[in-house]
């Protein structure tokens, strides 16, 4: 009886698949689908490639100021703002600056997970230190050292949160969520996920 049914419904799917794949509903993906391009459609302005390092273009809305604009890595295709805060917060802070930020033209903005903000740090010379790519558009904190927040929790600790520091000495380290200060680095598209 199984054998029956099961040839019977078999079938009867792979008709009905193949009518609805013929069926004038079906469409090839639109041509930013295939074509390399970030999918950023804002009248107006357009991404130049950051004459410095190929792996970012930078997209202006053709204002004056850098605290609007906003870099799309090639590498991971994560849209992040060109200019990292300057303001020290705490953690539940800085998740709702991002929560309100506006650039671009677009909101939706989040704290990027731990792998997503190391995704744009190296380590020159094979050395301890995490810097970010030579020729990068970014504008950090002018702090010596700055420290920026992931929305990644600690496994055992769920009041901390990882943060990382591009430096010379570098560091990836944990910091309560409440009392820790750090700065502020928005991301979006990606996971969105608070991570362990």
């Amino acid at each position: 009886m199984k054998k029956t049914r099961t040839f019977t419904v078999v079938p009867a799917f792979a008709v009905v698949l193949c009518v609805s794949l013929a069926s004038p509903l079906y469409s090839a993906p639109p041509d930013w689908a295939n074509s390399g391009k970030p999918m950023w459609e804002i009248t107006g302005a357009s991404w130049i490639e950051h004459p410095s390092n190929p792996r970012f273009a930078i997209y202006n809305l053709g204002t004056m100021v850098e605290s609007d604009d906003v870099v799309l890595d090639k590498e991971t295709r994560l849209v992040w703002t060109r200019m990292a805060g300057t303001t020290s917060r705490n953690w539940y802070e800085a998740t709702y600056d991002c929560y309100g930020k506006y650039a671009g033209g677009r909101m939706g903005w989040r704290l990027p997970a731990n792998e997503e903000l190391l995704s744009l740090a190296v380590r020159p010379d094979g050395g301890t230190g995490i810097t970010l790519p030579t020729g990068h558009p970014f504008t950090l904190s002018s702090e010596g050292q700055p420290s920026y927040w992931t929305s990644t929790t600690i496994a055992e600790y769920p009041n901390a949160a990882y943060t990382l520091c591009f430096s010379t000495a570098g560091c990836l380290v944990e910091a309560v969520k409440e009392t820790g200060s750090n700065y502020v680095w928005c991301v979006r598209g990606g996971s969105g996920h608070d991570g362990y």
